[in-house]
């Protein structure tokens, strides 16, 4: 698989580990992450003195995408765990009935 290939299968994954995260699908996010981990650590590092100016900026904008995907996937994650210590802390306390 080429490089260009490579990197959007992982953009790719990426992009369904983020649709995985929104529906709180976090064993599905697990796997996909694993995935691209593997399909990542395959690829050999860019060369980018030998490569085409414009296969970089192409390589160059993919990347930046996986990085936003990323960025919003960890405040997506960030949210849900914010919001589950809410919920344990109001275990803690239960709210007195009202009958």
């Amino acid at each position: 698989m080429d490089v260009e290939r490579t990197y959007r299968a992982a953009l790719t994954l990426t992009q369904q580990m983020l649709s995985a995260a929104t529906a709180l699908n976090w064993g599905l996010l697990a796997q996909l992450q694993a995935q691209r981990a593997k399909l990542l650590a395959s690829t050999q590092p860019l060369d980018t003195l030998t490569r085409p100016p414009a296969q970089m900026a192409r390589l160059a904008e993919i990347i930046s995408e996986m990085e936003r995907d990323n960025t919003e996937l960890l405040d997506v994650a960030q949210t849900c765990q914010e919001h589950i210590k809410i919920l344990l802390r109001l275990d803690k306390y239960p709210v007195a009935s009202a009958t």
